[in-house]
């Protein structure tokens, strides 16, 4: 198959390219995204494990070690990438994972709550065995916290200040209140049925990357920085097409075609009627039998009704009660027929 995927950070990227599609199509209109992903695919082919890791911030390092390592690398950046990271060696000093927008919402919440909630505490729950004790011990927490810092660190003031773009919220029409009672009801679900010892997106939104060390933990993170994952990778990175443009560009150019789309919130940043004009470009570009995966944030958007396309419902619904992030409020899959 042919996967079409948002690059964003370009984790989903390499976690997809384990699954060995014949092809991934990353593509992001943000340039700075894919080169968080061209400085991924360059130190996964010059450097070692440990070495990955401590490049991206993912494991303790030193900062001159961080920026000694990105010289290894940088050799083969293309150069978009490369003027990119020369110019932000701060960003490559202090850790490459944490300097996303994400990033720093995770940090702001779990500073605020470092602030009232005992930092044992939370490292127990991630430790409990069972989705019982698991409960037992969020039910005992007081709520106040979670809720003044949620409240905070979601409201629209804070969000405008940095945590999403004015296109992420253009079409955005709920109330901070609104946000915050959708966001608390989701937060709650998922802290109660989702097992906390592998949710290491809870762990970093609830304590940083306190608890987080993938040489020490290493199945407390994300597949592709694995050690076992590491050599299979290696053999697979020429399969990654990176593409700075919007997916109307890539898609209105000819013989394109794909057979899986991870699409993200892209819809999020379109008023309906784009929304719905996009999903039709897509559907006409997906192969038979492909498949579209999306989510909805904030705004609800969703395949219009097509002849050729078929919602997954039951499907959806089962993976979104097993999303291990919180935030998002719907999931979807939508087949091509």
């Amino acid at each position: 198959d042919v996967v079409l995927s948002i690059t964003s950070s370009g984790d989903n990227i390499l976690n997809l390219l384990l699954e060995e599609p014949r092809a991934i199509i990353a593509i992001d209109v943000n340039n700075v995204q894919n080169a968080v992903l061209e400085l991924k695919i360059s130190g996964i082919k010059s450097l070692e494990h440990l070495q990955f890791l401590k490049l991206l911030g993912e494991t303790p390092a030193q900062s001159d070690e961080r920026v000694l390592l990105y010289e290894r690398v940088k050799g083969l950046l293309p150069e978009y990438a490369k003027s990119y990271w020369d110019t932000h060696l701060d960003t490559i000093a202090e850790g490459v994972c944490q300097s996303g927008r994400l990033g720093r919402g995770f940090r702001m919440y779990s500073h605020l709550l470092g602030e009232q909630i005992d930092s044992s505490l939370l490292d127990k729950f991630f430790t409990v065995n069972t989705i019982e004790e698991q409960q037992v011990l969020f039910d005992s927490f007081p709520e106040e916290p979670f809720q003044d810092c949620l409240r905070n660190t979601v409201s629209k003031d804070h969000q405008a200040k940095g945590l999403r773009s004015a296109a992420q919220l253009k079409h955005v029409h709920l109330s901070s209140e609104e946000i915050f009672a959708s966001f608390w009801e989701r937060f709650v679900r998922v802290c109660r049925t989702v097992p906390a010892k592998y949710n290491f997106y809870l762990s970093w939104y609830l304590r940083d990357y306190q608890g987080y060390d993938p040489m020490k933990r290493k199945t407390f993170c994300p597949l592709y920085l694995r050690e076992e994952s590491f050599g299979k990778l290696k053999g697979l990175l020429d399969r990654i097409n990176v593409v700075n443009a919007t997916l109307e560009e890539f898609l209105l150019a000819p013989d394109i075609t794909f057979h899986k789309a991870n699409l993200s919130d892209v819809f999020e940043y379109l008023g309906e009627p784009e929304a719905d004009a996009l999903f039709k470009l897509l559907v006409s570009k997906c192969a038979a039998g492909g498949r579209l995966a999306y989510w909805n944030l904030f705004c609800p958007r969703k395949c219009p009704p097509l002849e050729n396309v078929r919602s997954l419902k039951e499907l959806s619904a089962s993976l979104h009660q097993k999303d291990r992030v919180y935030f998002y409020g719907d999931f979807f899959v939508d087949e091509i027929l």
